[in-house]
C-alpha cells in the first residue's frame, strides 16, 4: 500500500467502511429511542445519504450547514459528509440568525440541512440516488466548528482530515478505547465534545450511546442499563448525575468519565471521587481538534492539574514575550491535530496560528512531570485596588462554602478601587451567610464585596461560563 493510499485508509470516511467490514453486526449506534443499528446498517445509510447530497450538488471540499437536527440525523449527516468530502458546519440552533448566517458565509456553505423534516426529504431520495465517492483527501477541510469564545464574531476552527485522525489516535490511545466500549453521548454534537466521540467510536468500531440531551436520571439509567464503559460530561452535568445517583458508586463496568468544557472545582471533584467514580479531568478546545491533555483516575492528579498532554501534541507556556516559562503564562499548542487555521471564504490556511502554533487565551504551568496546569483566562483577570486577581482561585475557595451550588466571579467597576469583586452563585445560602462566610474565609483583594444569587449560571453551550452576561448580572449584586 502506497504512503497516499494509508493516508486515505486512514481517514474519517474510511473508517465506517473499515469497522463495517471487521464488525458488521456490532452495535454502531444506540438511538435515543432505544433503536440499535449496527455497522452494516449504518454504512448502508450513510451511503445512500451521502449518494443524496451528491445528487443534491453537495461537492467534495464543499461545506454543508447544519442546525437544529435530532442528535441521530446529525450524527449521519458526519459521516455521509465525511464520505462525500465536504465540510460538516454544526451550528447551535440557540445562536443568534444573524451569527449562524455570519459564520456559514465565512466557512463557505452553499447547502444545510436546518430541520428534521428537510432531513427526511433527503433521506427519501437515497434509495434511487448513485453511491457517491468515498472522501477527500487528508488536507481537505472535514469539519468547521464554532469557537466557545466569551462575544465577538463568530470564528471557526477548520479541522482536516490529518487534524481529526491525529486527535482520533492520540485520544484512542491515552483512553485505551476497543470496539467492546460504550460511550454514553449526551453532550450536543454541534460542539466539538459531542462530534469528537462519533468520531472515536466509528474508528474504534465502538458503540455511542445517543441522548437527545441530558437527562441525568436517564443517564443514571442508562450507564446500568446498557453496560457504558465511557461517559463525556461536563461539571455541571457531573453535578446533577452525583444528585441523581444519590451519590452511590457508578456501574463497575464505567471505566473513563472525562470532564471538561469548564473548570472542575475542587469540591466537586473530591465529592465524585469519594463516590467512586472515575473522572477523568481533561483540557481541550476547537482549535485543536478536541482532547489535548487529561488526567486519567490512577493518575491522581490535584484540583488544576488536566494531566499530561496526548502525544499529538506539544505544549509549552509563555510569557508576555512569547518565550517559554515554568511560571504561569499562556498556553500554546502544536502538532498534527491542530486546526488549519479559523475559516475564511478561501480556505487560507493558517489564519490565527503563529507557524505551526497555536496560542490560546487560556493561563497555565506546565510541572516538572510534564503535567499541564490551567489557571483560567488571560482576559478574565480582574485586576483591584493595584493587584491581579484572577476568578478561578477565588472560586475554588467558594465552591467549598456550604450552601453554595455554582459559582462565578467577575470584576465590577469601582471609583476607588479600579474594580472589586463579585460572586454570582446558585444555592440555598442566603446573602447575610455568605457574607460573613467570606469574611471568615477571603480576605483582602481576592474577598468579593458583592453578591448575586440566580437560579442557574450563563453558560456559552454547554460549558463555558458566558463571562459577558455574568458581567450584566453583577451589575445588580448586593453589596456584602
Amino acid at each position: 500500500m502506497t504512503s497516499d493510499a494509508r493516508q486515505l485508509f486512514d481517514l474519517p470516511a474510511a473508517w465506517l467502511e473499515r469497522s463495517a467490514a471487521e464488525h458488521p453486526a456490532s452495535p454502531a449506534l444506540v438511538t435515543p429511542a432505544a433503536e440499535t443499528i449496527d455497522y452494516r446498517d449504518l454504512l448502508e445509510r450513510v451511503r445512500g445519504l451521502a449518494a443524496a447530497l451528491a445528487v443534491g450538488g453537495v461537492r467534495a471540499e464543499d461545506a454543508l450547514g447544519v442546525t437544529g437536527l435530532p442528535v441521530l440525523q446529525t450524527a449521519l449527516l458526519l459521516h455521509a459528509a465525511a464520505r462525500v468530502g465536504c465540510a460538516l458546519v454544526p451550528v447551535d440552533p440557540r445562536r443568534p440568525a444573524q451569527w449562524r448566517t455570519a459564520l456559514w458565509l465565512e466557512s463557505g456553505v452553499g447547502r444545510a440541512v436546518s430541520s428534521a423534516a428537510e432531513f427526511s426529504v433527503l433521506e427519501s431520495t437515497a434509495a434511487t440516488s448513485p453511491q457517491a465517492a468515498i472522501g477527500a483527501g487528508p488536507d481537505a477541510v472535514h469539519l468547521i466548528v464554532a469557537t466557545s469564545g466569551s462575544g465577538g464574531e463568530p470564528k471557526g476552527a477548520m479541522l482536516t482530515g490529518r487534524n481529526l485522525a491525529a486527535s482520533v489516535h492520540a485520544c484512542r490511545e491515552r483512553l485505551g478505547l476497543h470496539a467492546a466500549d460504550r460511550w454514553l453521548l449526551c453532550l450536543p454534537v454541534y460542539h466539538l465534545g459531542g462530534l469528537a466521540v462519533l468520531y472515536r467510536c466509528v474508528q474504534a468500531g465502538a458503540c455511542a450511546v445517543l441522548h437527545e440531551g441530558f437527562d441525568a436520571d436517564r443517564v443514571w439509567r442508562d450507564l446500568a442499563e446498557r453496560q457504558i464503559t465511557l461517559l463525556s460530561l461536563i461539571p455541571a452535568m457531573l453535578a446533577h448525575l452525583l444528585d441523581a445517583a444519590g451519590d452511590a458508586p457508578p456501574p463497575p463496568a464505567l471505566r473513563r468519565v472525562l470532564v471538561g468544557g469548564a473548570e472542575l472545582s475542587s469540591a466537586l471533584a473530591e465529592r465524585a471521587a469519594r463516590a467512586g467514580w472515575p473522572v477523568c479531568p481533561s483540557y481541550s478546545s476547537a482549535e485543536t481538534g478536541s482532547q489535548t491533555a487529561v488526567c486519567l483516575p490512577e493518575e491522581h492528579c490535584p484540583p488544576g492539574c488536566v494531566g499530561r498532554p496526548l502525544g499529538a501534541f506539544d505544549v509549552q507556556v509563555v510569557d508576555d514575550h512569547g518565550h517559554p516559562t515554568w511560571d504561569v503564562g499562556r498556553i500554546r499548542i502544536s502538532g498534527e491535530a491542530v486546526m488549519a487555521g479559523y475559516a475564511n471564504p478561501d480556505r487560507r490556511p493558517g489564519l490565527g496560528l503563529e507557524g505551526d502554533w497555536f496560542t490560546t487565551g487560556d493561563l497555565g504551568r506546565l510541572d516538572a512531570g510534564g503535567r499541564l496546569w490551567v489557571v483560567g483566562r488571560a482576559d478574565e483577570i480582574v485586576v483591584t485596588g493595584g493587584e491581579n486577581v484572577h476568578p478561578r482561585q477565588v472560586e475554588e475557595v467558594l465552591s467549598v462554602c456550604p450552601g453554595i451550588g455554582e459559582v462565578a466571579v467577575t470584576g465590577r467597576p469601582d471609583p476607588v478601587w479600579g474594580a472589586t469583586l463579585v460572586a454570582v452563585y446558585t444555592g440555598d445560602i442566603d446573602h447575610a451567610d455568605l457574607t460573613a462566610w467570606c469574611r471568615a474565609h477571603l480576605h483582602g483583594a481576592v474577598r468579593p464585596r458583592a453578591f448575586r444569587r440566580v437560579d442557574a449560571l450563563p453558560r456559552l453551550g454547554p460549558g463555558k461560563v458566558d463571562r459577558a452576561r455574568l458581567r450584566l448580572l453583577a451589575g445588580d449584586a448586593r453589596p456584602g
